[in-house]
C-alpha cells in the first residue's frame, strides 16, 4: 500500500522566496535518492495567517510517497536533519497520517534527539 509523508518548509524572517525555493529543491533532490520513494512538489503558498506585521509567510511543500520501508523512513529523517543543519531557513514540518513534528533550527547538540523524534513520527504515522 502506498504511503505519504508531507514535508513543509517555511522561510525564516527576511529570507527571500527564491532562497526558500532553492532550499526546497535541494531537499527534493536529496529525497529522490531514497529507495522506493517518489517525490513531488505540492503547491507553494504564501500565507499571512499568523505572520508577524502582516508579512506573508512563504511555504514550500514536498510530498514523498511510495512503499516506504523502515530504511526509507530513516533516510527521509536523515534528509530533513541534514537540511536543517545546512540552512538558516525558518522551520520544517514533517507529517505522516495524523502525526506531525515541527523543527526550527538545529543546534549540533540536538541532532540525535531530533532524528529520533522525526523517525518516531514517521514510524508511528503508519
Amino acid at each position: 500500500m502506498a504511503d505519504e509523508v508531507i514535508i513543509s518548509m517555511t522561510a525564516a524572517d527576511g529570507q527571500s522566496a527564491s532562497s526558500l525555493d532553492r532550499w526546497c529543491r535541494e531537499i527534493e533532490a536529496d529525497l529522490r535518492s531514497v529507495r522506493g520513494a517518489s517525490v513531488r512538489t505540492a503547491q507553494t503558498a504564501a500565507a499571512s495567517e499568523g505572520a508577524k506585521s502582516g508579512a506573508a509567510l512563504q511555504i514550500g511543500t514536498l510530498v514523498v510517497s511510495g512503499l516506504l520501508s523502515a530504511a526509507a523512513l530513516k533516510a527521509i529523517a536523515d534528509v530533513v536533519i541534514a537540511a536543517l543543519q545546512r540552512s538558516s531557513a525558518g522551520s520544517v514540518t514533517v507529517r505522516r497520517a495524523d502525526r506531525e513534528i515541527v523543527m526550527e533550527g538545529l543546534p549540533p547538540k540536538d541532532v540525535k534527539q531530533a532524528a529520533t523524534e522525526i523517525l518516531k513520527v514517521l514510524e508511528e504515522g503508519a
